[in-house]
């Protein structure tokens, strides 16, 4: 199955550039090295989640949704870039943290960003996990 065949949504500025590491390379005598710059595909943080959103987005656009639900890690950027895909679209989003694990206590500043994203994405709303 050829993957130019499913509908897609341009969410992100691609390609996104390779970048040299000249000092990387020279310190272990090697050969030229290089790093995928995802950080600029233009979406939230960035990252390669953005590539796969721009098939769910279609897809949900296809099945004309109007929220999407989604979960992750709670320190995933697979939620950051939903919440910003969606409202690139003008879908709105529900948010479902999984976490925290044994005592683990997620960074104020995570949920801080994630909650303020919320708040300027039109008709957005996040849930912690209920466990």
């Amino acid at each position: 199955m050829y993957i130019g065949n499913f509908p897609r949504v341009r969410l992100a500025n691609l390609p996104t550039p390779f970048d040299e590491m000249a000092t990387l390379s020279r310190r272990f005598g090697g050969p030229k090295l290089f790093v995928k710059r995802d950080d600029l595909t233009g979406l939230a943080f960035g990252g390669n989640k953005t590539r796969k959103l721009e098939y769910v987005m279609a897809d949900a656009i296809n099945k004309r949704a109007d929220v999407i639900v989604t979960g992750a890690g709670i320190q995933s950027n697979w939620c950051t870039q939903t919440i910003a895909a969606a409202a690139v679209i003008g879908l709105k989003t529900v948010l479902v943290p999984s976490g925290p694990i044994d005592g683990f206590k997620p960074r104020r500043v995570w949920w801080k960003y994630t909650f303020a994203l919320h708040s300027r994405c039109r008709g957005q709303d996040s849930r912690k996990n209920m466990e």
